[in-house]
């Protein structure tokens, strides 16, 4: 395979995160410190590199570097959330993986022998980041928040809950938003978190929504990437598709697509939606994040 050379310069202290992957699968990864200008020198398709810091001169802070237009490059998600559209009295499972955490300066919770959940809620906007009305005891392994391991996995642990029965002390008149959230190894001396070591969300969805995936739970082989993105997303998908539409987390249209190769959206503000897919033998959705 023909070998490119790249030379990026990226800002100072910027912290790399670089995804090996290999047949469409993620199976090593390596962080460093960019002091002055790199050189990359790679295959086409086997390298994703993500930085969680916005570069000048580059397109994307998520960077698909010579991606090969046969292979696949994808990344699970941190956390997921069953089912996909639910209120804050609906019974979710709440799946963590930890193999998709960033680690960096968290240690990590890969081979960890238990992981507690440390949440709260957001109740000042959809795109809110602090969360109150805590659960979960931090540094104590006293089963508050204590996941279990998904069976037939190594590093995937899951909670169920009812986010009112668990959130007690949100009071009666708040609106729920997002639920916030970290993981923990019991003495909270290892955690997980979102690339850059951030803090990780989920949002509820307002009833219309509903409508929408009466018929439609998340498609897991539905393939959408980059995603997260902030400029584009292309969709791989064996079926016919008739229309693709982008709904937000209230259930209304955003933005409609003719098929195309790949899908614009800079013209659409940061947040989470719903990507339907209406094809000829049905219809397929996803949760995609726009950055």
């Amino acid at each position: 395979m023909c070998l490119f050379s790249s030379y990026l310069s990226f800002e100072k202290s910027t912290q790399l995160a670089i995804y090996i992957i290999k047949h469409s699968h993620y199976f090593q990864k390596d962080s460093l410190e960019v002091k002055d200008v790199f050189n990359f020198t790679f295959s086409p398709g086997e390298f994703h590199i993500y930085t969680s810091i916005k570069q000048k001169g580059v397109e994307d802070s998520l960077i698909t570097f010579f991606e090969a237009r046969d292979t696949t490059i994808t990344r699970g998600e941190i956390v997921s959330v069953s089912p996909i559209a639910f209120q804050p009295g609906s019974e979710i499972t709440i799946i963590f993986d930890a193999k998709e955490a960033d680690a960096n300066g968290t240690m990590g919770l890969i081979n960890t022998s238990k992981v507690y959940m440390h949440a709260g809620i957001i109740t000042s906007s959809e795109s809110g980041i602090d969360w109150q009305y805590v659960t979960g005891n931090w540094g104590k392994d006293d089963g508050i928040g204590k996941m279990t391991k998904v069976e037939g996995t190594d590093d995937k642990w899951q909670i169920r809950l009812i986010p009112k029965n668990y959130f007690k002390a949100v009071p009666a008149n708040a609106q729920w938003y997002r639920i916030g959230m970290v993981f923990r190894n019991e003495d909270g001396t290892k955690e997980g978190k979102n690339l850059g070591g951030t803090d990780l969300f989920v949002n509820f969805t307002e009833k219309q929504i509903k409508e929408v995936l009466l018929s439609n739970g998340p498609d897991s082989n539905l393939i959408i990437y980059p995603n997260p993105s902030s400029h584009y997303f292309k969709i791989e998908e064996n079926g016919n598709i008739e229309e693709v539409v982008l709904y937000d987390l209230k259930g209304k249209i955003v933005k409609k697509f003719p098929v195309q190769e790949q899908y614009a959206i800079q013209d659409v503000p940061a947040g989470m939606y719903l990507l339907l897919l209406k094809l000829e033998e049905g219809q397929k959705i996803k949760r995609v994040i726009i950055h």
